[in-house]
């Protein structure tokens, strides 16, 4: 449905009255509709100029793909190219288009190409000319060139995938990017540099593979990318509530972290530069084997730990909670809990984490919930504030329990072989974490 938003469609109406008509369903906000009415729809295309397909309005069979690029019959009618394949190797060509690649010249005339999905398409002479300005999605597994045309001016783009690409980046200059908010270039083995994420203000997620990581990206799982390097300083801070990063198999980005400060520290402390801005709750995981020093409960052992809440605990030299602990790659899903316990009330803050099947190492973890979110707390009747982890299927959001309730369906997790659940407590402002 968000497809035809940004089409300029407006589906809301006409979408509704196909539903009444029992001609459309929608399901996970997925149009779906009869085969035989889908082929009522392109035979009403093919009406139209029917030995021509460079003047339909949509081409969605490779014959017809093939033959319009290969022999540049593309027309300003084109406005969609949709091609559903099934997957195939990542270097290898796609089934019913030339292996001699087509013509950088092939989308040339196609001014109001608006959907391009294709994949493992080659060129002949190594250079695409141009790509229309009026692109929403891009969808292009196995792009061959270096980058994008220079000509490109993607102000309308609105989804970007060109996973297994041979793109090093995408353009040289800044682009107007106010309607992006998806960029997919997973496994883009030769990427070394991405876009200006400052020009992309409604951006919601991206997946990548990439030497060096912009700074200003709040929520990231970057999964078995050996080619991650560094991660670059803010040039602002986030306003986000919530941050989470995550550096599954990651190891270049750790191993060319000097001890002298620990990774995970560095970006903690890179959030809360500016207090007025920093994340209510932050965590990060990325391969470690080690408790940072600055950690101070460093001979704790087990699964939990505990610590006595003083009077007047949440003054202004209080900025939060951090807690750090290190995972066996073997551990599975779970979950880390802060309970902060009152005279009346315990209540909850839950990380959750899921993704451990896939590390291949040991992890690092890091958490942290800052004085902003413990504020709504009774703080004259806080006295105890635990943290523990757990494994198990409960799953659930953070919530307030009375004392005498106990989560039933939660395992205690006796952590084997790693380092021990640790945290940071009473971190005044001008007492900081020295380098």
């Amino acid at each position: 449905m968000e497809i035809l938003r940004i089409c300029d469609l407006y589906p809301d109406v006409g979408i509704e009255n196909l539903i009444e008509k029992s001609l459309v369903t929608i399901s996970n906000d997925t149009l779906e509709m009869h085969d035989l009415i889908q082929e009522m729809a392109f035979e009403i295309i093919r009406e139209h100029n029917h030995r021509e397909p460079g003047k339909w309005s949509r081409l969605w069979r490779v014959k017809d793909v093939s033959y319009v690029l290969t022999e540049n019959k593309g027309t300003e009618a084109i406005e969609a190219i949709i091609l559903n394949m099934p997957e195939q190797g990542h270097d290898s060509i796609m089934q019913g288009m030339p292996e001699q690649g087509i013509s950088g010249k092939s989308f040339t005339t196609m001014k109001n190409l608006r959907l391009l999905k294709i994949s493992n398409v080659r060129f002949s002479d190594d250079h695409l000319e141009y790509l229309s300005n009026e692109l929403r999605l891009l969808k292009w597994r196995g792009y061959p060139l270096k980058t994008l045309p220079s000509s490109f001016q993607p102000k309308n783009l609105f989804k970007l995938d060109m996973c297994y690409s041979h793109v090093e980046f995408l353009w040289d200059d800044k682009k107007h990017l106010e309607k992006l908010k998806t960029i997919k270039l997973s496994y883009s083995c030769n990427l070394i540099e991405t876009p200006d994420f400052t020009n992309i203000p409604i951006l919601r997620g991206w997946s990548l593979k990439l030497p060096k990581l912009p700074p200003n990206i709040n929520f990231l799982l970057a999964e078995d990318c050996t080619s991650l390097e560094t991660i670059s300083s803010a040039k602002k801070q986030s306003t986000s509530s919530r941050s989470m990063l995550y550096f599954l198999n990651c190891c270049k980005l750790t191993e060319n972290q000097g001890t002298k400060d620990n990774l995970a520290i560095a970006l903690l402390k890179q959030r809360l530069q500016d207090l007025s801005h920093y994340s209510y709750r932050f965590d990060i995981c990325l391969p470690g084997t080690e408790i940072p020093e600055w950690f101070s409960h460093c001979d704790n052992i087990g699964s939990s730990i505990g610590i006595g809440l003083r009077d007047n605990w949440l003054n202004d030299d209080f900025m939060g909670f951090a807690v750090c602990t290190v995972f066996d790659h073997n551990w599975g899903n779970g979950r880390i809990e802060c309970s902060i316990w009152s005279q009346a009330s315990i209540t909850d803050f839950r990380f959750h984490i899921s993704t451990f099947t896939t590390a291949k190492s040991d992890h690092l973890w890091l958490g942290y919930l800052s004085r902003e979110i413990l504020k709504e707390l009774p703080v004259d009747k806080c006295v105890h504030a635990r943290f523990k982890i757990y494994s198990g299927s409960d799953m659930f959001p953070h919530y307030s329990v009375k004392r005498d309730e106990v989560p039933r369906s939660s395992t205690e997790l006796e952590i084997r072989g790693t380092k021990p659940l640790e945290v940071l407590r009473n971190w005044k402002s001008e007492g900081r974490p020295r380098n």
